[in-house]
């Protein structure tokens, strides 16, 4: 889920937040400040950054790990690279709402067959099928497939179904 190639900048700013005790944990309030310290992230908005952290349950009691952190931004950058109308969409969802229906988006993307590679992805066949399952008509379907693009194995990862959950919403 992550890029190997980013942790080296992300272990950096973790660093920096840890320098007082170096146990590998920081605060909540830490990893904001932290997360500015990533150059992929660092223009992420508030809002952006408040629905990564409620679609992760992080909150001011959680206790990040560098493995945490580097997925909080990997996150990050996924939704700081949608595209403008996704961004939209999000920066006007309400996130109380997200919150609400998140346990069903979780269960409905781990309830889908996954891949034979990675538990924390699943094949684009059964996104398809769950939009179907959903209710959406062909176009609403094409519309949020033509958002979400699969990797060279034709699945998504749970990252990225995470992005989309306002798109989802919005039909």
């Amino acid at each position: 889920l992550v890029d190997p190639d980013k942790l080296e900048l992300y272990a950096k700013a973790f660093v920096c937040e840890d320098l007082d005790d170096m146990d590998g944990i920081i605060t909540y309030k830490n990893t904001r400040i932290a997360m500015l310290g990533v150059p992929s992230v660092g223009h992420v908005t508030t809002k952006q950054m408040d629905y990564v952290f409620k679609v992760l349950d992080v909150d001011e009691n959680t206790a990040v790990t560098f493995r945490m952190f580097s997925v909080i931004n990997a996150l990050c950058e996924r939704v700081t690279k949608m595209d403008q109308f996704c961004r939209d969409l999000l920066e006007i969802s309400n996130l109380i709402d997200i919150e609400r229906k998140l346990a069903l988006y979780r269960a409905m993307f781990y309830c889908n067959s996954s891949s034979e590679r990675d538990a924390n992805f699943i094949k684009l066949e059964a996104l398809k099928i769950e939009l179907m399952a959903g209710g959406l008509n062909w176009s609403q379907q094409q519309f949020i497939l033509s958002k979400i693009i699969p990797n060279d194995f034709f699945e998504i990862s749970f990252l990225d179904y995470l992005c989309y959950i306002p798109l989802f919403l919005s039909f």
